[in-house]
């Protein structure tokens, strides 16, 4: 099994086909070389998909975060001029609205709107028509765009072999094995889901749990019943478990810094740790990969959040 999304496994030689086929579906309806598509979703089995199929046409996969306002997700889509965008229901207008002067088409990953097909129907549909040849490994087929903590956010490609590349690394610092499940609780927007869980998960020939979006009350049912045997998380999330299970806040120093004239918060795990934290609950046994054990520095800069860590990833 490669993908499991709640409840539905889809096996490689199966996920192999559907990339086939939505490769096809793509290239029927104009998706070739070097065209960017947006993808405004939460995490699927399908987003996993398009990804792939786009990569088979040498397209180029976009995501922003569906809880972006218009303005936000406007200013990613058009600059990277996208020609069609997969998204859900819950975010269909904000992306219309984004990308109104580009006028491209729509499509849902999940859920059911008038006037906008749905990927799967596109997949069922595709014309038996051959694909180009396969792209180089060289060929971008993500665009991720940074969070414009002191600027405009800006795009940055993604080879095909940088991706592979990324996962097989992930594979080697985690020692994952083909019987390994990952769990992926981060959004497919950040650069962690894909390049670690999603691309660790093909390196390692592992199957990844799919998790359409993060949840402190129900992330140790999901692991129990999955079976997931490792998890990436941030320290943010961490401590987020950690309040849930023990009722111990994280120590929290906000302080201002003279020479940059900006609030500093440090939020510093309870106990010791990230790690240790999660690890002393019952049911902490799964293998973490962890940015930021000893805590991360929140910077709040007139409206604008980011995020800077003060110690090296472990796990």
């Amino acid at each position: 099994t490669l993908l499991i999304d709640r409840g539905r496994e889809i096996r490689y030689a199966e996920f192999s086909a559907r990339v086939d086929a939505s490769a096809r579906a793509l290239a029927a309806r104009g998706i070739a070389y070097g065209d960017r598509v947006g993808a405004m979703a939460s995490n699927s089995a399908d987003y996993v998909v398009l990804l792939f199929a786009l990569a088979r046409l040498g397209a180029i996969l976009v995501p922003v975060n569906p809880e972006f306002g218009a303005h936000e997700a406007g200013y990613i889509l058009q600059h990277a001029g996208v020609r069609a965008v997969a998204t859900i229901p819950s975010a269909l207008e904000v992306a219309r609205a984004a990308t109104a002067p580009l006028a491209p088409w729509f499509m849902l990953l999940e859920g059911a709107a008038p006037g906008v097909p749905a990927f799967s129907e596109l997949i069922d549909a595709a014309p038996a028509e051959p694909l180009p040849p396969p792209p180089g490994t060289d060929a971008t087929c993500l665009t991720l765009y940074t969070s414009g903590t002191t600027g405009f956010p800006k795009g940055v490609m993604h080879s095909q072999r940088n991706f592979a590349l990324a996962g097989e690394g992930f594979v080697a610092r985690m020692w994952l094995q083909p019987e390994d499940r990952l769990m992926c609780v981060l959004p497919m927007f950040h650069i962690n889901a894909l390049f670690y869980s999603l691309a660790g998960t093909f390196a390692a020939g592992a199957s990844l749990v799919v998790v359409p979006k993060f949840a402190a009350s129900t992330i140790w049912k999901t692991a129990a019943e999955s079976g997931a045997t490792q998890v990436n998380i941030i320290a943010a999330i961490g401590n987020i478990i950690w309040y849930s299970e023990s009722g111990v806040k994280p120590n929290t120093v906000v302080r201002f810094d003279p020479k940059t004239e900006n609030f500093q918060t440090w939020v510093i795990p309870s106990g010791g740790g990230v790690v240790r934290n999660m690890m002393a609950t019952p049911q902490g046994n799964l293998r973490l990969a962890c940015s930021g054990v000893n805590g991360i520095a929140f910077v709040e800069v007139k409206g604008k959040a980011a995020s800077k860590q003060k110690s090296s990833a472990a796990h």
